[in-house]
């Protein structure tokens, strides 16, 4: 079995870190997928993954804020979660999750501008 240290990365381990950190205890659930019977090979990675899990929950937890908040549309959301559910590997999650958290920090600083 790999340790978990050589199949994410470290710079992937300290993202990840800093969100379950920053996650309050209501966003570090992941709403799905179900891992009692993963349907996909994405879910699979992150039932198997403590990390993934954590950014998948703090994620989704982030776009349903950002969705009551008008800020997103429930079409981005599902398009994510279209990319999420076709990745295959933990590579193409930790892109993915990357890409969000950009997106994220960007609207977080058009909420804040003038």
């Amino acid at each position: 079995m790999t340790r978990p240290s050589a199949a994410l990365g470290l710079s992937t381990l300290a993202t990840l870190a800093t969100l379950a950190a920053l996650a309050s205890p209501g966003t570090a659930r992941a709403a799905e997928p179900d891992c009692a019977a993963p349907g996909t090979p994405a879910a699979r990675l992150i039932c198997e993954h403590a990390l993934l899990a954590m950014g998948n929950g703090r994620i989704r937890a982030q776009q349903q804020r950002l969705l009551q908040a008008g800020a997103i549309r429930q079409a981005e959301i599902d398009a994510f979660l279209a990319r999420r559910d076709a990745c295959t590997t933990v590579a193409c999650l930790d892109t993915l999750f990357s890409q969000w958290n950009q997106r994220a920090a960007r609207l977080r600083a058009d909420r804040r501008a003038p």
